[in-house]
């Protein structure tokens, strides 16, 4: 009798320091910096940003001490964050490891009557890092297939001088491809369209050359050859085997790998 028990809220009431607060700084200072000695390179960069700004955010509505609404509305807010990093994180997993099992080239790629190089950024007229290691491999496809067509499939980006075909084309005969195995494809703005209009040329020149069931090689990066097969088969291109090209230098590696996270969540909301 005469006790009284206090009403738990779900909430803190009182003024402590906040871990995250200084995390969030030091990420937001490192994507200034990436994104200053990288020329401009804006995915790291920003990447690191939004983790900043989360850390911010999360570690400001911890410092909240008032035991009324505010106090309330941010043990809420703090919840919802810590429930869709949760979420984020978990899928993040599952599609990272999707991706790493098909980084990896088909055994029975050899001998195929297509070969479909995806594009990739160029510099002005020359190519990216990416794009010159799957140049590289698919000339070395090329000369051990000297039967196989090769369609080069890019467009032009906003920062490109010329299409990623036109960029791959000159590579191609400057290593030795004769003109007459490549076909151009240069309208695709993204992977997807790098494939639907592969497949119309493949369909057209099978119909015209009198090939049934064509095999058909799609030759990437090894973070890109998940994306491309599972889009191929949504698309309906079937007898598909990959090449996988690596990606080279370790800092672009982890950059794709995580831009590709992102890059599968827009596929397969829209495919």
């Amino acid at each position: 009798m005469g006790l009284t028990t206090k009403k738990r809220t779900g909430y803190r009431g009182k003024s402590h320091f906040s871990f995250p607060l200084p995390i969030g700084v030091i990420c937001l200072v490192a994507a200034l910096i990436i994104y200053a000695v990288s020329f401009g390179e804006a995915f790291g960069a920003l990447i690191l940003a939004l983790v900043g700004m989360y850390f911010l955010v999360f570690g400001a509505l911890g410092l909240v001490t008032s035991s009324g609404w505010p106090g309330r509305a941010a043990f809420i807010l703090r919840r919802a964050m810590l429930i869709a990093l949760s979420v984020m994180a978990a899928s993040f997993i599952v599609i990272e490891c999707m991706i790493l099992s098909g980084a990896h080239t088909d055994p029975d790629a050899e001998g195929s009557d297509f070969l479909i190089v995806l594009g990739a950024g160029i510099r002005g007229e020359t190519p990216s890092a990416a794009l010159t290691s799957r140049l590289s491999a698919a000339v070395s496809y090329c000369g051990r297939n000297p039967d196989a067509q090769v369609i080069l499939t890019g467009g032009q980006g906003p920062t490109e001088a010329i299409t990623e075909a036109l960029a791959m084309q000159r590579y191609f005969i400057s290593h030795g491809v004769s003109s007459e195995r490549i076909i151009m494809e240069e309208k695709a703005l993204d992977t997807i369209q790098n494939v639907r209009f592969s497949k119309d040329i493949i369909d057209a020149a099978s119909a015209q050359n009198g090939i049934i069931n064509p095999k058909v090689t799609i030759l990437s990066n090894d973070f890109h050859i998940f994306r491309a097969r599972y889009i191929a088969s949504r698309i309906g291109l079937g007898n598909v085997t990959a090449v996988s090209a690596p990606m080279p230098y370790f800092h672009l590696r982890v950059t794709y790998y995580v831009r590709e996270y992102f890059s599968m969540l827009k596929v397969f909301l829209v495919t």
